[in-house]
């Protein structure tokens, strides 16, 4: 994952934002409360992504705001529980590193890193992080924005991920960039005879055991596969010959 920067601030310095940093890749601003961005605003940045604070425990926005004047650590976990309720996967909760344990105690049963996110204010000028499984660190306050940086790419997490399609048995024992010669053993050249096999190039007969052991038979084998099918007749089982028959 690359880092990225964010930068924020209240409404009246969302101009001077946008001049100071014309190609952000990521802005945040508030929602509501007396520093809430207009529409006018946002618009200011049409190639960043927009992150929505919420200064209050109302159901709207990515990140809840937990600091004085504002929600408190108490109400962090209702507000997870609505934006959850609402279809959001991973909401965030924004605080300082001093108030984060009191944070963690208020999200009561939800898990950071697997329902919410923290993004952690900490003044000291540095990058790095200060968070265990923080999404992003505020390290910079100048009179005019604020910076952070992000960890993670994929943040804020409003949807699910899709889940990943399941690899086939046969490519996950003979993974991609495995390349199978004479002499060989194992899962992989099992796998290998068993498509050779399938293919009626290899055991037609019987003659020859799916064992794993890439001897003579499996070399004439793979040869007279790779002749049939127009691929360079080596009787090595590289990328082509790997995707011809796991195909």
């Amino acid at each position: 994952m690359t880092d990225r920067l964010m930068y924020d601030g209240i409404n009246s310095l969302a101009p001077v934002i946008a001049k100071a940093f014309p190609d952000a890749a990521m802005v945040a601003g508030y929602l509501n409360g007396r520093y809430a961005w207009s529409q006018e605003d946002w618009a200011l940045f049409p190639h960043a992504t927009h992150v929505e604070i919420t200064v209050s425990n109302r159901n709207m926005g990515d990140v809840l705001d937990v600091e004085q004047g504002d929600a408190t650590p108490a109400e962090a976990e209702g507000w997870i529980a609505m934006r959850k309720a609402a279809g959001y996967w991973m909401p965030t909760i924004y605080c300082s590193l001093a108030v984060a344990p009191a944070v963690r105690v208020g999200t009561g049963k939800y898990v950071l890193g697997k329902d919410y996110s923290i993004w952690i204010a900490d003044y000291d000028g540095s990058t790095a992080s200060v968070y265990p499984m923080s999404v992003a660190k505020q390290y910079k306050d100048t009179s005019a924005y604020d910076v952070s940086v992000v960890y993670d790419s994929g943040w804020p997490h409003r949807k699910a991920p899709a889940p990943a399609l399941p690899v086939a048995p046969a490519q996950a024992a003979w993974p991609s960039g495995v390349t199978l010669r004479e002499g060989g053993t194992g899962a992989a050249v099992r796998v290998m005879q068993q498509a050779l096999h399938d293919s009626g190039q290899y055991g037609a007969r019987g003659l020859e055991p799916i064992d794993g052991q890439f001897g003579a038979a499996t070399l004439s084998a793979v040869r007279n596969y790779q002749q049939d099918r127009g691929l360079t007749v080596d009787g090595i089982a590289g990328p082509a010959t790997r995707a011809a028959l796991l195909s």
